[in-house]
């Protein structure tokens, strides 16, 4: 009995509180019924039996109790993408939320190319950009049947800060470091992503095709009412790399 109790007192942490509370008050109704009928040791063998299949019964949803309705998948940002660098590389937690409240100007951008808000997931995981200091930040994971495309944005205190960030990153992109030459095709992996900085804010996209980071930056551009850019490319895996000018996108 006393064991049990001490199992209930540390699944308090995270209860389901109202099946704890029916536990408390059999093992209450229990004991006083044996300690008024006979001691433990005198009870005859079918009082045993009931007394034991009510201790196992309790045991059982005492652990069903303790646990978490929460669901959660674990994984390594490195499942979804290359773009982390191997020493950053830290577990994810992909937490689907029913009402996802995203940020309000990539959710305007995503209701205009018709994407589905309901399928958005938020990503709480490091990239080699977050070694640099950001005044705010997003990561979204898009999962349905026909997309499985990562969106990140990063803003910075000014545009040399953000500019900085990109150019380290496009310098040492992946696990192996790959350096990526500005305006040059060649691929740094097998990704098809894209990147996109202007001004203080670096954007970046992970299994994107083509067609849907033009229309991505276009729809941003329209919304943020910018005039140029600073970079853009968009990597087509192993094939090559295609770099963007401002009027690429209009």
């Amino acid at each position: 009995m006393k064991t049990i109790l001490f199992f209930i007192n540390l699944c308090e942490k995270s209860p389901n509180t109202t099946l704890l509370s029916f536990l408390k008050q059999s093992l209450t109704n229990v004991s006083s019924l044996i300690s008024k009928t006979s001691k433990a040791l005198s009870l005859n063998f079918s009082s045993q039996r009931v007394f034991l299949g009510s201790t196992l019964t309790m045991v059982f949803l005492l652990v069903a109790s303790c646990q978490s309705p929460t669901k959660k998948e674990t994984v390594t940002m490195d499942e979804v993408m290359e773009g982390s660098s191997e020493n950053y590389k830290v577990d994810t937690e992909l937490v689907e939320v029913k009402q996802l409240e995203l940020d309000e100007s990539f959710q305007n951008v995503a209701e205009k190319l018709e994407l589905p808000i309901v399928d958005f997931i938020a990503i709480d995981s490091l990239l080699f950009v977050d070694r640099f200091e950001n005044v705010s930040s997003y990561k979204y994971l898009l999962t349905n049947n026909s997309s499985s495309t990562f969106f990140a944005q990063w803003t910075f205190t000014n545009a040399s800060s953000a500019k900085n960030a990109f150019m380290n990153w496009t310098q040492c992109y992946g696990a192996r470091c790959h350096s990526l030459i500005l305006n040059d095709s060649t691929s740094v992996s097998s990704e098809h992503m894209a990147m996109l900085l202007v001004g203080k804010e670096l954007y970046y996209m992970n299994v994107i095709n083509e067609k849907r980071y033009i229309s991505f930056v276009s729809a941003l551009i329209a919304a943020k009412k910018w005039n140029e850019i600073d970079y853009a490319f968009y990597q087509n895996g192993k094939k090559s790399v295609k770099w963007f000018q401002f009027e690429d996108f209009k």
